[in-house]
């Protein structure tokens, strides 16, 4: 009699609100430390904590509540005289979901999944100031504060922007400027210039002002988490004209207001690939809310399948090596598969999960996370990918 109660009990939980919610809670705990790059501890330095359901701001060396979920989670700290503090914090499936799915079956468990509360995000971890890191809770030991690793972290230089008068980039307007409604100076970030007032070239604190001109260039930095390498990737704007804008020799041509016109050749392969037939944008927008998507690309001599779902999320203020920028969040997930062309073999499909942050200040993509990996497979149809990629520097000529 007493197995059946149990029994009874357990699958009303996993009907009701999900056996990990219950013995987990939909919530966890989570403190935020900051330091200087000499190791020297600032405590009570605000921090933004970007997540699905806004952006919530702490004060490091103090433990909050965080709402549990299956995204990342973006925090930026900040400290007078002190260049931002980042982090992205990676959830994790906890125990409570294989529980779920063992007491109650499948049902506890998906709606664990939909809820967020299967998930947890690291629970105490470090910042430097200066630095963007990532942590992943499946890398956490009780009792520690997460640290990054020694040069595992991305360098974040820019300094608090001068006034915008002295933030100008070039001499005079562009003769080949194409009119944008709305354009306007983004401060603070890191640019390089070879304008006149500059004796030489040089990366400084400053404004890059729209209208896009020939010459402007926007450099990546790309890092492959499996292998460690890092790369830079380079957009340039070869031509201006009328309401395109093309780069990289006609491999990828734009709208003024940033919308995708063709994508010919890939630049950034994965970003590439994984990017929509009409991009990200409408009239130069991002798309509000879920929307589902399924294609298929040829690039780099691969064939790459696609089909996922993308929820948008408010706008919200980030840090990458460029600077701080505003930019909405774009969660991906779903499935993908690719098969190089020069191989023989039927598709592998894969759990996909990706993250593009768009900025309509400078109307791009301006960070891109992405992950998959197969279980393995023969003929070539295994693959896999770990990497980011952000924008790290704007030339002007």
């Amino acid at each position: 009699m007493r197995c059946l109660v149990w029994v009874v009990m357990a699958i009303a939980c996993c009907f009701s609100v999900g056996c990990a919610s219950v013995t987990q809670g939909s919530t966890h705990s989570l403190r935020i430390d900051t330091e200087t790059d000499k190791g020297d501890v600032i405590a009570g330095a605000p921090c933004d904590l970007i997540t699905e359901l806004g952006t919530i701001r702490v004060l490091s060396g103090q433990g909050t509540q965080v709402k549990r979920s299956g995204r990342d989670l973006e925090i930026t700290c900040t400290s007078p005289g002190q260049p931002p503090a980042s982090a992205k914090l990676v959830s994790r499936a906890n125990a409570g979901l294989a529980g779920n799915i063992i007491i109650g079956g499948g049902i506890g468990a998906l709606v664990d999944h939909n809820t967020g509360s299967a998930y947890t995000y690291p629970s105490w971890v470090r910042l430097v100031f200066g630095e963007y890191a990532v942590f992943d809770r499946k890398e956490e030991k009780d009792g520690y504060a997460m640290a990054a690793k020694p040069g595992s972290a991305t360098k974040i230089n820019a300094v608090p922007a001068a006034p915008a008068s002295t933030l100008v980039m070039a001499s005079s307007p562009p003769a080949a400027a194409v009119g944008v409604p709305g354009a306007g100076v983004t401060e603070g970030l890191r640019v390089a210039t070879s304008a006149p007032d500059a004796a030489v070239k040089e990366t400084r604190a400053g404004a890059w002002t729209l209208p896009m001109r020939p010459g402007d260039a926007f450099d990546y930095l790309q890092v492959d988490h499996m292998t460690g390498k890092r790369q830079t990737i380079t957009y340039k704007v070869d031509r201006v004209s009328d309401d395109r804008i093309q780069f990289n020799a006609g491999a990828l041509v734009t709208r003024a207001n940033g919308d995708l016109v063709e994508a010919s050749a890939p630049i950034a392969l994965e970003l590439d690939a994984a990017t929509p037939p009409g991009g990200w944008t409408r009239n130069g927008k991002v798309q509000q809310g879920v929307t589902e998507y399924k294609f298929m690309k040829r690039a780099g001599g691969n064939e790459y399948r696609f089909e996922f779902l993308a929820t948008t999320s408010v706008e919200g203020r980030i840090t990458i090596p460029v600077g701080q920028v505003n930019a909405v969040r774009i969660d991906i997930e779903g499935w993908t598969s690719r098969i190089a062309s020069s191989v023989a073999s039927s598709p592998v499909m894969a759990r996909y999960r990706a993250t593009v942050w768009y900025s309509h200040e400078l109307q791009r993509v301006v960070r891109f996370t992405a992950a998959t990996r197969t279980g393995g497979g023969a003929g070539g149809g295994s693959f896999a990918v770990d990497e980011t990629l952000e924008l790290a520097q704007i030339g002007r000529n």
